[in-house]
């Protein structure tokens, strides 16, 4: 194993138990796209299965795999085990 890496990228935002503070800092550095997404799934929960197959609208970050999701340095590593041979 080479590495690895932990991805989560859905949070409950609106948790009462999380700091109010905290938490639109975190919710606020999301891509806009994903910022929708939360939107949806949190206030119209019903239309969710909608907005993750519909092709309207960009779909989540992660669920495109959007290589911006990743800092330099993974993004260089990814690169480099890409071009190695699979067994």
């Amino acid at each position: 194993l080479a590495g690895a890496t932990f991805l989560a990228p859905v949070v409950n935002y609106w948790w009462s138990g999380f700091p109010a503070k905290l938490s639109k800092e975190a919710y606020s550095q999301q891509f806009v796209q994903d910022q929708w997404m939360l939107r949806v799934a949190h206030y119209l929960p019903w239309l969710t299965y909608w907005w993750m197959t519909q092709k309207l609208f960009p779909a989540s970050s992660v669920e495109a795999d959007d290589p911006k999701l990743y800092n330099a340095h993974d993004r260089s590593l990814s690169d480099k085990y890409q071009n190695l041979p699979h067994e």
